[in-house]
């Protein structure tokens, strides 16, 4: 029984990880999609190779047949790499500072809402 416990609470700890990690690689995904990166699909070993490459979950600058592009690859879930420009990379960014905004202002309505609570 001492055992079950501490591996029970490890256990949900490296589930409640896995649960962020996913819900965070949806968003930025979505954020991806919106600023009109491209979902590439890994269909050749080589393509595949390429995409285990590349650090998992992280939009990084690259060159391809001399053009830069920002790619973000997702191994896990989709096994495609998003890929963009310049331009759909500074809309990827203006869309990320604004959904950051947005969700600090949720945050500061909520503990404004509790903050005049009448508390007893």
């Amino acid at each position: 029984m001492k055992t079950l416990v501490p591996l029970m609470v490890l256990t949900l700890a490296l589930t409640g990880c896995a649960a962020i990690r996913a819900n965070e690689t949806h968003w930025t995904e979505q954020l991806l999609t919106a600023a009109g990166f491209q979902a590439e699909p890994a269909a050749t070993v080589e393509e595949l190779a390429h995409l285990e490459s590349l650090k998992p979950r992280t939009l990084v600058r690259e060159t391809q047949n001399g053009e830069v592009r920002y790619v973000y690859a997702d191994p896990d879930t989709c096994r495609c790499l998003y890929a963009g420009s310049e331009p759909q990379y500074q809309t990827y960014q203006k869309l990320r500072v604004e959904k950051e905004i947005s969700e600090e202002q949720a945050n500061a309505v909520r503990w404004t809402f509790w903050d005049n609570w009448p508390w007893p």
